[in-house]
C-alpha cells in the first residue's frame, strides 16, 4: 500500500521546518525516503562482509552506499538494480577506507587499548565518517580528545574523539519510580487507555509539536482514535488524563501515533522534553531527532523492561522498522523511547520474544532482537517535530 498524500504532505512539512528546505527539495526528499525502503537489509545481505555501510545524507538528500574497492561497488549495485522504484539520483555511492565488519573490530580494538571501563567512555561507529567513535564522559575524564585522538592515530587506531554529554554516562535521579514520574511527562513512563472493560498499556515515546499543538510519540499499534489515554502522576500515585489519540499509523511504513494532550492533566506541564532512562537517569534530556546509525548503540526505556541498550543491525527492516540486537523489549514497551547520544532515534514496536523485566543478562544476549520505527518516519507521517532543547 502506498503512502497517501497526506502522509507525504506532513512528511514535507516537518522537512521544510527542520531543515529550512524549499517545498520541491522537501518532496524530492520523502519520495526519496519512499522508495528506499529496506533497501539497506538487500545491500546488507548482497554484499555480505564487503558491505560498508548505508546512509541517508542530511546534507545531499540522496542514499549513500560505501564500497572499500571497484569490486564492492559492483556488488552493491547489483542490489541497487534489483530494488523497485529507485529513480535517477536516488542513490549515490561512496568509497571508504574500512568495510562494516573491519570498523566493529576498530571499535573493539580502541576500547581494549585505551583501557576505560563504560562510565569513563562509550564507543560507537560512524558510518557515514567511516570510523570509530570514542565519547568521553566529561564528569569522569581527564582526557583531552584532541590529544587522545592523535595518539590513537599514532599508534595506528582510527577514531574520532568527543566529549560525550553526561547524560549518556549516568547522572541524577528525578522524581520517579518505575514506571512513573511527576510531571512533565516524559519518554519511557507507562501509560494507558481503556476500552469498556479491557486495558491496553504502552509507553510513552517523546514529546512533539506540529507548531501549536503539542504531542505524546507512541506506537500505533496501541492506538484506539478519539479514545482518552492516562499516565500516572508519581507525586499521587494516581492515573491522570495524558490526552486523546487523534492520528496514528500502523503499516510498512512504521509504527506510531500521536497524542493530542491539550486541556489534559499532562498537557500543561510540557518542557522540559524528558525521557526516564530508568536506573540510570530519569531526567534524559533530548536536543533533538536522527535518524539511526548502522552499528550505533540506541538505548530503550519502556514500562516494562526498563533501560536495555544495544546495537543496530539492521535500518529499515523489511521497509519500515530498524532492528537492534540486545536492546530487548517486552509486552507493555511499545511505543517506548529510543535514545542515542541525546536524540530521539525511534519508538518501540516489537520483539523476537518475551524476556522477564530488568533481566539485563537476558536482554544483552546477542541472539534477542528489538524493532522500531525510526522517529524521523513518525515525524514525517504524523506531521510534527520532537520537541527539544
Amino acid at each position: 500500500m502506498a503512502a497517501s498524500s497526506t502522509e507525504d504532505d506532513r512528511a514535507a512539512d516537518v522537512l521544510q521546518r527542520q531543515d529550512s528546505l524549499g517545498r520541491a527539495e522537501a518532496v524530492r526528499r520523502v519520495g526519496v525516503q519512499r522508495r528506499i525502503g529496506d533497501l539497506g537489509t538487500e545491500l546488507r545481505a548482497g554484499m555480505e562482509t564487503r558491505f560498508a555501510g548505508a546512509w541517508f545524507s542530511d546534507e545531499t538528500g540522496t542514499y549513500e552506499v560505501g564500497y572499500v574497492t571497484p569490486a564492492d561497488a559492483a556488488l552493491g549495485r547489483a542490489v541497487v538494480d534489483k530494488h523497485r522504484g529507485l529513480q535517477d539520483g536516488d542513490v549515490k555511492f561512496d568509497q571508504v577506507d574500512d568495510t562494516f565488519a573491519e570498523l566493529v573490530d576498530q571499535v573493539d580494538a580502541v576500547r581494549t587499548h585505551v583501557a576505560a571501563d563504560s562510565q569513563e567512555i562509550s564507543t560507537s561507529i560512524d558510518v557515514a565518517a567511516n570510523t570509530a567513535v570514542v565519547s568521553l564522559n566529561p564528569g569522569r575524564s581527564k582526557r583531552d580528545p584532541t590529544a587522545m585522538e592523535r595518539d590513537l592515530r599514532r599508534d595506528g587506531y582510527k577514531a574520532v574523539v568527543r566529549r560525550g554529554h553526561p547524560k549518556m554516562f549516568g547522572a541524577k535521579k528525578a522524581s520517579c519510580y518505575f514506571p512513573a514520574c511527576d510531571r512533565p511527562i516524559r519518554g519511557g513512563v507507562d501509560i494507558k487507555n481503556e476500552v469498556g472493560d479491557d486495558r491496553y498499556d504502552c509507553s510513552a515515546g517523546f514529546g512533539a509539536t506540529d507548531g501549536s499543538t503539542f504531542f505524546v510519540l507512541t506506537a500505533g499499534h496501541c492506538v484506539h482514535l478519539g479514545t482518552i489515554y492516562q499516565a500516572v502522576d508519581r507525586t499521587s500515585w494516581t492515573w491522570q488524563s495524558l490526552g486523546w489519540a487523534d492520528a496514528a499509523f500502523d503499516n510498512q511504513f512504521g509504527d506510531a501515533m500521536r497524542i493530542d494532550t491539550t486541556g489534559s492533566y499532562f498537557g500543561s506541564y510540557t518542557w522540559p522534553p524528558l525521557v526516564a532512562a530508568w536506573g540510570v537517569d530519569e531526567e534524559y534530556d533530548v536536543l533533538g531527532s536522527a535518524w539511526s546509525d548502522q552499528g550505533g548503540v540506541v538505548c530503550k526505556a519502556g514500562e516494562r523492561t526498563g533501560l536495555t541498550c544495544g546495537t543496530v543491525v539492521a535500518l529499515h527492516q523489511n521497509g519500515s522498522l530498524t532492528e537492534a540486537t540486545g536492546a530487548c523489549a517486552e509486552a507493555g514497551d511499545s511505543g517506548g523511547s529510543v535514545i542515542a547520544y541525546d536524540y530521539a532515534r525511534g519508538l518501540v514496536s516489537q520483539s523476537s520474544d518475551a524476556v522477564t523485566p530488568w533481566d539485563v543478562e537476558y536482554c544483552t544476549d546477542a541472539t534477542h532482537y528489538m524493532w522500531y520505527t525510526e522517529v524521523k518516519d513518525a515525524e514525517f507521517a504524523l506531521g510534527v517535530s520532537v520537541v527539544h532543547e
